[in-house]
Order: structure tokens, then C-alpha cells, then sequence
């Protein structure tokens, strides 16, 4: 658990160094997914999440930590989530760490000398019969957040694209 704790505040730190301001007000679907995931009766049934990025994979733990979700494992993959935006990911069999900027309209991913910077469209809501989706595009090429949330207004799915070469990321809810 010390090394959740330690992972987590490295996270943290990183995310409140980034200074990034936030333009989209939070979603109360994601709002009401934080507010279960800090509530004690629900530890006991943790979530767990299944994530890819890179072509690698991972079984993770949602923690709440900074004003963030933190997904992590004690092997060192992480990621933190704001509620509408992919802020950092760790690990995932790289070396450098991986961090995102929103402001205003624009996107910003880091890695390493690499730079990705795209304008992102307003969000869009999608509704289907047993939730909805949350959309924005990002870029020329259509780079895409999607968040997917159920019918008990839960979060379910997170698939972000950074552009350029510095690939997308997916997370699934295990049910």
C-alpha cells in the first residue's frame, strides 16, 4: 500500500507542477463516479479497470488523490484522469512519462522531445439506450477523447488520443 501512496503523490505532484487550467466544467456523471470511488462501502467492491496504451497492458485500481483519479497497479503504471481529460500516464513499459495540457482550445502532450499540439473542438454528448458517450476531436487528423458512461451515470470508458506518435490509451470498466 506504501507503494500506491508513493506512486500516487509522485502523480499528484506532477499534475498540480503542470499548472493546467481545466475549460470544461466536470460532468456530474464524473462527479458522481468520484464520489463512489471515495465512499468506504465501495472499496470493499473496488473497480477494477483493464488499460492499454501502446500496445501494453494493465490491470489497474482507481485511487482519488489531488482532485484526480488515479488509476495504478504496484508495478508502476498509472494514470490520471480529471474527469474529462487523460492528464499523465506512467509506465506501460516506457521510460519517460507522458503529460497532457488543456488550454482554452488547445491540447498539449509531452513525452520525452516529443510534442503533440492540436486545437480541440466544444465536446459533444451522444445518447444510446443504456447511457451516453462524451466526444471531442482534437486536430486536423481528428484525434479523439471519448467518454462512455452508463446507464447509472457511471463512467465505463476512456479512450484518449495524444496524436502524433505518442498513441492512444484505452480504459474498460471489468465487469
Amino acid at each position: 500500500m506504501s507503494r500506491y501512496f508513493l506512486l500516487l503523490s509522485a502523480i499528484t505532484l506532477s499534475l498540480m507542477l503542470q499548472a493546467c487550467a481545466v475549460r470544461v466544467p466536470q460532468v456530474e456523471a464524473a462527479i458522481h463516479q468520484l464520489q463512489r470511488m471515495a465512499d468506504p462501502k465501495e472499496e470493499a467492491r473496488a473497480a477494477v479497470w483493464l488499460a492499454s496504451f501502446n500496445s501494453q497492458g494493465a490491470v489497474l485500481t482507481p485511487y482519488v488523490a489531488g482532485g484526480y483519479t488515479v488509476f495504478a497497479n504496484d508495478v508502476g503504471d498509472a494514470i490520471a484522469f480529471d474527469g474529462w481529460v487523460v492528464r499523465s500516464v506512467l509506465g506501460f513499459g516506457k521510460q519517460a512519462s507522458l503529460s497532457i495540457s488543456d488550454e482554452g482550445w488547445d491540447r498539449s502532450s509531452v513525452s520525452n522531445s516529443m510534442r503533440f499540439t492540436a486545437t480541440c473542438s466544444e465536446w459533444q454528448k451522444e445518447g444510446f439506450r443504456e447511457g451516453y458517450e462524451w466526444r471531442q476531436i482534437c486536430g486536423i487528423n481528428g484525434h479523439e477523447t471519448v467518454i462512455r458512461i452508463d446507464g447509472t451515470g457511471s463512467i465505463t470508458s476512456i479512450r484518449q488520443a495524444f496524436g502524433g506518435d505518442l498513441g492512444t490509451l484505452t480504459l474498460n470498466l471489468r465487469r
